[in-house]
């Protein structure tokens, strides 16, 4: 499925107009859809998440804490 020769196009109608769907390769095709299924339902199938306390704001309140605090200027 994947190759190709150095210094030679993988795809001669790569943007071009005979590049249509008619000429697309079912077996990259239904590889990469599986991945993409995978790579969304993954994630939503799970009861936290990303972050273990089930929210996407967990990580940022945490390097926000890590992060050394500014100082205001001297008036």
């Amino acid at each position: 499925m994947y190759g190709g020769t150095a210094g030679a196009a993988y795809d001669a109608c790569y943007h071009q107009a005979c590049d249509t769907t008619n000429n697309l390769n079912p077996a990259a095709l239904a590889e990469l859809s599986d991945t993409a299924a995978h790579a969304v339902y993954t994630p939503a199938m799970t009861r936290t998440g990303f972050f273990p306390d089930g929210s996407l704001r967990a990580a940022a309140r945490r390097s926000a804490a890590k992060a050394p605090r500014a100082t205001p200027p001297n008036r």
